[in-house]
């Protein structure tokens, strides 16, 4: 009977540990995702941005803001 109930123990575990490992790729790539839509959102907007600037008159502005990369 010990051995039984430790045997369960230690599958009871291991699934444990095998549902937390699929829970964290899942959580992995769910977060990868809406990293890859946030900063698409920013380049949406920075575009916009630079379009408006260049309608406006501020050329350089608008080629320094669309050219500029950094992720201040």
């Amino acid at each position: 009977l010990a051995y039984k109930e430790s045997n369960n123990k230690m599958t009871t575990t291991l699934i444990y540990k095998q549902t937390c490992e699929v829970c964290e790729k899942i959580k992995n790539a769910f977060l990868k995702v809406l990293l890859v839509i946030w900063e698409f959102g920013e380049a949406c907007g920075r575009a916009r941005a630079a379009a408006q600037l260049h309608r406006d008159g501020f050329h350089e502005e608008a080629k320094s803001l669309y050219m500029d990369n950094n992720n201040d």
